[in-house]
């Protein structure tokens, strides 16, 4: 069930920059003042005297959804609340309710509409809007990998014609990303989302601080990213760049920082298939004007961007095949020779955090979609530069690559593994369960990864993510080899007699720091049924979400 994301994802929170410090300082955030006395929110909690809330779909940096029953008109809606940390903040409090004002203006088949809005006695200040029930495009780009220039084709038409409808009320999104795009369950018909950042281009202050610009820095265009004024061709430039993910699977700007990614695209012109050459040449030149560097050099407006979209593909494009690996598994199938110590993170405090996703030769994406290209390895610091593409093996280079069953440094027995699943006791229950058995299938090329984060921290919300392991039978272990892990994560390998139902049910045997192929030693793992691997913060970033990835778990007796 998905409804309007919180003003944050995957990735998903705008980020305030200082064009001064664009390219030298981190991302400036107003910080929160003190909690204020509230109403606790929690489910059964009826806000207005109408609205009961039923689950809470997700959090963001200033707003929290969730689902609730409408008790007039019995039917269910989506419910966002102003997190209580904010609500003192005057800025914060004044956007939320301009957000209400300003999309409950917008009646678009393609937006989602506020039906109502309201201040509570305690306040408490609160969107009703209608529930989508499908999942965002992010969602959809995390477990599929890319979509057919078919559906980008449709997909874009759609989003601009909502964009078109905002414009045309005076509104600049601000805040184009996959995380807003909202697809319905019934038909994938898109709908726009979150006009928390909108502003309206003539007649109203902007409440972002003086100097200030506000969006998500892998989809800002490059005047948004300076700080100069801005009109609708800054969406077009944003769904520029959510269109080229979507065909190629690739962000079209990353670094290490939000500041190095949005400073990447100043001056600079991509086109998708840079990426991937097998692009269709219409819809190729139609997402590179979208995205060139000047305003004047894209449409002129987004129905003219949308109607050359449509006209786009002149010949069918290539099909894309799954190249997911089967789901039998065997755990004792050959694997790389261990290395004798762990991969470390880039030295240079540029590359290091987005090569710890590089994509790797034959790494398929979530939901077997292939990747054909690898993500940006070099941040541009100056007015005009260009990207640099680099490659991350998870594999030792120093022999051929390939081991025996039971190769390895401590020269042991591997152990059969019966399933493998994703656990996430303080969140949701799973973590991407449909990938976990890929950490069995022999292959470090073919990972498990956690969801993106808004955050290193998981937002605050919980200690960690992970996966479990049942073994075929009860086993004394003496270490766990892990590979392709993630560069700069703490992953904790904890055991357990039983499924674990949460983290108290397991016990901490041994601790993985670094990332590449390691090899932990255990003490203490006697008579284990079950194996979590458990990954504690911080999480890297891959450019604006946080995540880790692990491409194989081996058990040694």
């Amino acid at each position: 069930m998905t409804s309007p994301e919180p003003d944050s994802d995957d990735q998903r929170q705008p980020t305030l920059i200082d064009p001064a410090r664009a390219l030298t300082e981190e991302a400036v955030r107003q910080a929160p003042r003190a909690p204020h006395v509230h109403q606790p929110v929690t489910a059964g909690l009826v806000i207005a005297d109408r609205y009961e809330l039923r689950e809470r779909l997700g959090v963001g940096a200033t707003a929290e959804v969730w689902t609730g029953l409408d008790r007039q008109l019995d039917r269910l809606v989506a419910v966002k609340l102003l997190l209580p940390d904010w609500r003192g903040h005057s800025d914060a409090a004044e956007r939320f309710r301009r957000e209400g004002r300003m999309t409950a203006k917008l009646t678009h088949h393609g937006i989602v509409s506020v039906l109502d809005a309201g201040l509570e006695p305690d306040g408490t200040a609160f969107h009703v809007m209608e529930l989508v029930q499908g999942e965002s495009l992010a969602d959809a780009l995390d477990r599929r990998g890319r979509l057919t220039p078919e559906e980008v084709v449709d997909l874009g038409a759609a989003v601009l014609d909502a964009l078109s409808h905002a414009h045309a009320a005076g509104l600049v999104h601000r805040d184009v990303k996959p995380g807003n795009i909202l697809l319905d369950g019934r038909d994938g018909t898109p709908k726009l989302t979150d006009f928390g950042v909108a502003k309206v281009e003539h007649g109203d202050r902007d409440l972002t601080s003086t100097g200030m610009i506000i969006g998500t820095a892998a989809y800002l265009a490059p005047e948004q990213a300076t700080g100069e004024a801005l009109d609708g061709r800054a969406d077009q430039y944003a769904l520029g760049c959510v269109l080229f993910e979507c065909l190629t699977g690739q962000r079209a700007f990353d670094g290490a920082t939000p500041v190095q990614i949005a400073g990447a695209r100043i001056g600079v012109q991509i086109r998708p298939s840079d990426r991937d050459p097998s692009v269709p040449p219409g819809l190729d030149a139609v997402i590179a004007r979208s995205m060139a560097p000047e305003p004047a050099g894209r449409f002129p407006t987004a129905e003219a961007m949308a109607d050359a979209l449509r006209t786009s593909l002149d010949q069918p494009a290539p099909a894309l095949h799954d190249t997911r690996p089967s789901a039998a598994h065997q755990s004792t199938a050959a694997l790389p020779a261990m290395s004798s110590t762990p991969a470390q993170p880039p030295a240079d405090g540029v590359g290091g955090s987005q090569s710890a996703f590089a994509e790797r030769p034959s790494r398929p994406r979530r939901g077997g979609r292939s990747m054909i290209a690898v993500v940006a390895a070099a941040v541009l610091v100056a007015v005009a530069a260009l990207l640099a593409i680099g490659l991350a093996g998870g594999q030792d280079t120093s022999d051929d690559g390939v081991g025996d069953a039971d190769a390895g440094s401590s020269g042991e027995t591997p152990v059969a593994v019966a399933s493998a699943t994703g656990f996430d006791p303080q969140g949701d229950g799973g973590e991407y369960d449909e990938d976990a058995p890929l950490l069995l299938d022999g292959d470090p090329a073919t990972t498990w990864r956690t969801e993106g984060y808004n955050s290193a921290s998981f937002g605050n919300l919980k200690s960690g993510v992970g996966v479990t392991l049942q073994l075929a039978e009860p086993t004394d272990l003496s270490a766990v080899r892990l590979f392709g892990v993630t560069p700069g994560i703490t992953a904790e390998v904890r055991v357990s007699a039983d499924r674990p139902s949460s983290l108290e049910d397991t016990t901490l045997v041994g601790t993985a720091d670094g990332g590449g192929d390691v090899e932990v030693t255990l003490e203490g793992a006697e008579g284990v049924g079950w194996v979590t691997i458990w990954i504690v913060p911080p999480l890297p970033s891959d450019g604006g979400r946080h995540r880790a990835e692990i491409g194989e778990v081996q058990p040694i007796r």
